[in-house]
């Protein structure tokens, strides 16, 4: 009788809704390509990191992880289909709520800043990617999570580096 009594509360312990599949974030494909991906490339794509098919957010970036390229051709631009992995990865990486602790953008903030522990720092014995929020590369990936869009002249900007 007391198992019966157990299995019965904890049966009424349930979480309604939490199989139903979330939408994903909204984002601007043409944003991300112009703005989020170069900043992506520069500071997330490194071999070691996120630039491995065995990571959760894993990127595609010229001179480095490929999707089908050869080696000879590893300098090319980014095949549409690496591109869209990308920014899928990214988009999921967003949170779909209105909160801004999305995981592209306070992963990557050093802690000192507010952000999330993230291992790269701790396995470089360096600083996080982005040392503040002020940081031109963190404002980019922030207004890419918000769902800004491209304007009319969107041109790929250079990689936002260090």
């Amino acid at each position: 009788m007391r198992l019966v009594s157990i299995l019965l509360f904890a049966a009424g312990c349930t979480q309604s809704g939490i199989d139903e599949p979330v939408a994903p974030a909204e984002a601007d494909v043409e944003f991300f390509r112009c703005e989020a991906q170069p900043v992506i490339a520069a500071r997330c794509s490194f071999m070691d990191c996120h630039g491995n098919d065995e990571r959760p957010f894993r990127v595609y970036a010229e001179q480095r992880h490929r999707l089908g390229v050869s080696w000879s051709e590893f300098e090319t631009p980014l095949l549409p289909e690496e591109l869209s992995a990308n920014f899928e990865a990214a988009r999921g990486f967003i949170a779909t709520s209105d909160r801004d602790d999305h995981l592209l953008t306070e992963k990557p903030l050093d802690t000192r800043a507010g952000g999330m522990f993230h291992r790269g720092k701790d396995l470089y014995g360096a600083d996080d990617v982005f040392l503040t929020r002020d940081d031109i590369g963190y404002q980019i990936l922030l207004d890419f999570a918000g769902g800004q869009a491209a304007g009319q002249d969107c041109t790929p900007r250079e990689e936002v580096g260090f």
